[in-house]
């Protein structure tokens, strides 16, 4: 009966482990979950070790000198040896993220294998893209969004991906550990700039640990005595900006001449000169609404391309709407073409007056065109922006200078037989502009000028 009794409980126990052993899978949500919290408990523990680091040998220092009464110098070289093991650890070699075994490395691996799905020994369900903000799940992390927060530190950078984030958050913990350190011991500055005169001399003799020990103590000082006046003065916020530096920071829209890349056209003019206020905001005083004017980025030949004025206008209706600079027809473009019949400054209204800028924004001709005047600017771009390759090149005109037709006009742009008088694109002479010269036959390509009504 014993044996049998035996025999079912070890059947029993059996089958409770084969039950315990079943593996849930969890789902995205839950992985999620578990990263963030996860996040939290390695923060945590990493800037636990990393004081613990730095004050294995700072605690030995202080107790030497305050408990032991030793001069500061001399607690210092009796512990040499200590804090180079203890500072071995925070060393970080050129092309490493973190050494091995140390807290930073620890705190990378683990996030990693809690956050990131495709890092080795990884259990996470839910993709990196939930992390960052940009996935899939209802709810997401959102980590993306420390980006411009992260970026405004001098050691910081943009949360594009998970190991942006770890570097962030290794970053602000690490500030965090030593604005707590120099807290604990008001002569840490003091303590650790003695350190380094006793660990020089061991890196001298050739000592790789005494020479990595070394770098890390120096970045450590550095941190905390930015202006090297032996007192510390570490801020871990973001930096304030600084109207009037020349470099654009975070709540500024320029500086000085630093304009963040922003024009006239940028910010919604079509000419003029952005500047800088004394406030680092735009100044668009100097920017307007001008008319455009510009040279096709296509050529196009007669009559195959076009046979009428109509069809040479909507051409420039098209290019200007595929460059964004008209929709659904508004604002109308006309070519400055003229025929047997109509002279260009009588087709296109408002060409007479006003300003017109090159799709650069800069002005090519100031109070309209058909006066006969040298013009301010060549128009040599066309609708995208895109220089003319082909500076001084020919563009189809049939049109002089006043505005007004040419006996040549490729028979009223139905012949690609005839001929027609051609503008040079690029140049401001009052002729040579309109009326370069005679193009034949009309069937050879040219540009076309386009015009903004208004």
């Amino acid at each position: 009966m014993r044996k049998n009794a035996g025999l079912v409980a070890t059947v029993l126990s059996g089958a409770c482990l084969a039950l315990q052993t079943v593996t849930v899978e969890a789902s995205p949500e839950a992985t999620l979950a578990a990263c963030q919290s996860g996040v939290a408990k390695e923060s945590r523990r990493y800037t636990d070790q990393y004081l613990r680091t730095v004050e294995g040998c700072l605690g030995k220092i202080s107790s030497l000198v305050l408990q032991s009464g030793l001069e500061p110098t001399a607690a210092v070289e009796s512990t040499a040896d200590r804090c180079v093991r203890q500072l071995l650890r925070l060393h970080v070699a050129p092309g490493e993220t973190a050494r091995t075994g140390s807290p930073a490395a620890r705190l990378q691996d683990r996030i990693l294998r809690a956050c990131d799905r495709d890092a080795p020994g990884s259990n996470a369900e839910h993709a990196p893209e939930d992390v960052l903000g940009v996935g899939v799940l209802d709810q997401q992390l959102r980590a993306g969004d420390l980006g411009d927060w992260c970026a405004s530190f001098e050691d910081g950078g943009d949360v594009n991906d998970l190991d942006g984030w770890t570097s962030c958050l290794e970053s602000r913990l690490t500030c965090a550990a030593r604005e707590s350190l120099v807290t604990r011991y008001p002569r840490s500055v003091e303590w650790l700039s003695l350190l380094d005169q006793a660990i020089t001399p061991l890196a001298a003799d050739g000592s790789e640990d005494a020479t990595a020990a070394l770098e890390a103590l120096r970045t450590l000082v550095n941190a905390i005595d930015r202006d090297a006046d032996g007192l510390p003065d570490i801020e871990c916020s973001a930096p304030p900006a600084v109207c009037g530096d020349g470099v654009v920071d975070a709540g500024e829209q320029c500086d000085g001449p630093d304009l963040d890349g922003a024009s006239c056209l940028t910010l919604g003019f079509t000419a003029g000169t952005t500047d800088c206020s004394v406030g680092c905001a735009y100044d668009t005083s100097g920017c307007f609404q001008a008319k455009r004017a510009f040279v096709t980025s296509e050529r196009y030949a007669v009559p195959v391309d076009f046979n009428s004025l109509a069809e040479a206008d909507a051409i420039c209706q098209s290019a200007a709407e595929s460059a964004g600079l008209a929709a659904a027809g508004l604002p109308v473009y006309r070519a400055w073409l003229s025929d047997a019949a109509t002279d260009a400054i009588d087709r296109i209204a408002g060409i007479t007056a006003g300003t017109f800028a090159d799709t650069r924004g800069t002005i090519v001709k100031s109070g309209g065109f058909g006066d006969g005047l040298p013009l301010d600017r060549g128009i040599v771009y066309d609708e995208q922006g895109v220089e003319y390759s082909d500076i001084h090149g020919p563009v189809f005109t049939g049109t002089n200078r006043f505005g007004r037709k040419t006996a040549a006009h490729c028979a009223n742009w139905s012949s690609g037989g005839a001929s027609t008088t051609k503008g040079t694109a690029g140049t401001v002479h009052s002729r040579e502009w309109t009326e370069g010269g005679v193009s034949t036959p009309c069937s050879v390509t040219r540009r076309l000028y386009c015009m903004e009504e208004g």
